[in-house]
């Protein structure tokens, strides 16, 4: 499956559950298939010293050294589907209880893209009012039950490489992308998506889905190489 089939699935979840409609059997079928999705990021260039955002880079020019960073979203359970009443989004370390939700939203879910946006040439007109953007609305969770296992879990420990690379390998405009792989898993008593409208009917569903990671890697949509890649299943690191 691909970043366009993901979202495909969520959406067919997404328009059930706005229906209050039972989830078609296809979304339960989708679970134990393989998946890869790429997820842009840094896209409006590297970061300031000292910045705190999720997923960032910065390059020494100097030292032609680029530095990654990627930080998975902590969720709990509770965050995501027993509180309908709470919003979603935090960075937690988990509840009492042990059952951790780490993942990652998936950025701009009405395209099948997973590059970089196109720089936009054309500003709003003089006296428009501001776009204010929705908030994020898809993403992919791993689930770490209290009695289950934690193998692959981060414990708010960030993926993180240092790389040597030559100035002309760096475009700011194209950032770079994580690669994810695995399989489409189950939320625990819920089937693989869970779609839910915390403020209400009008708002648009606010979905995710359950995978379980293989592997974990950070390319370079430039030179198309890897970076580094993690096997998230026994824990090692590869930097290439």
């Amino acid at each position: 499956m691909t970043r366009a089939d993901l979202i495909a699935l969520a959406a067919q979840a997404a328009d059930a559950v706005a229906a209050g409609q039972a989830l078609p059997k296809t979304i339960g079928d989708a679970a134990g298939q393989r998946f890869e999705l790429r997820l842009p990021f840094g896209c409006q260039g590297p970061t300031e010293a000292g910045s705190d955002a999720a997923m960032r880079w910065r390059y020494d020019e100097g030292a032609k050294v680029l530095r990654v960073h990627v930080s998975p979203v902590a969720w709990t359970r509770a965050d995501i589907l027993d509180a309908p009443d709470q919003a979603i989004g935090g960075n937690v370390a988990g509840d009492a209880g042990g059952n951790v939700v780490e993942g990652f939203w998936i950025p701009r879910p009405w395209t099948a893209s997973e590059t970089c946006p196109a720089a936009q040439d054309s500003p709003a007109p003089a006296g428009a009012d501001p776009v204010t953007l929705p908030g994020q609305t898809l993403a992919i969770a791993q689930f770490f039950d209290g009695d289950g296992a934690r193998q692959g879990q981060r414990n708010g420990k960030p993926y993180e490489t240092v790389v040597r690379m030559a100035p002309e390998e760096v475009r700011a405009e194209r950032g770079f992308q994580l690669r994810i792989d695995g399989r489409i898993a189950d939320i625990p008593g819920q089937g693989p998506v869970s779609c839910r409208q915390p403020a209400g009917a009008e708002q648009r569903p606010i979905c995710i889905v359950a995978i379980a990671m293989d592997h974990v890697a950070i390319d370079n949509p430039v030179t198309g190489k890897t970076l580094a890649t993690w096997d998230v299943t026994t824990a090692r690191v590869a930097d290439r």
